[in-house]
């Protein structure tokens, strides 16, 4: 579920950072950005979400059995680290 919890995280960062109260409704996750102001239908941005997060496991999946509890630390960094920067630049644009 780490797409859903970086775009969660960085949201109320965001949110924070802007001094909105972070229980009131809003607009501000990637997803309703993507979906509703990007004029993307809701059904790509799913499939899309859907398509990045079934690699993402299977990644993990076959990663888990081949490299040490370290490598696989790294490795879940470098993911995380990849989603932060699509968020930013998918964000920005």
């Amino acid at each position: 579920m780490i797409i859903y919890g970086v775009d969660t995280f960085l949201t109320i960062l965001y949110r924070l950072t802007r001094h909105e109260n972070i229980f009131a409704a809003h607009r501000s996750h990637l997803y309703q950005i993507l979906a509703n102001e990007s004029g993307i239908s809701h059904v790509k941005v799913s499939t899309g979400y859907t398509v990045a997060q079934l690699l993402i496991n299977l990644l993990i999946i076959f990663l888990a059995g081949q490299l040490c509890l370290t490598q696989q630390l790294m490795v879940s960094i470098g993911i995380t680290g990849a989603l932060v920067a699509v968020y930013f630049y998918l964000k920005g644009n």
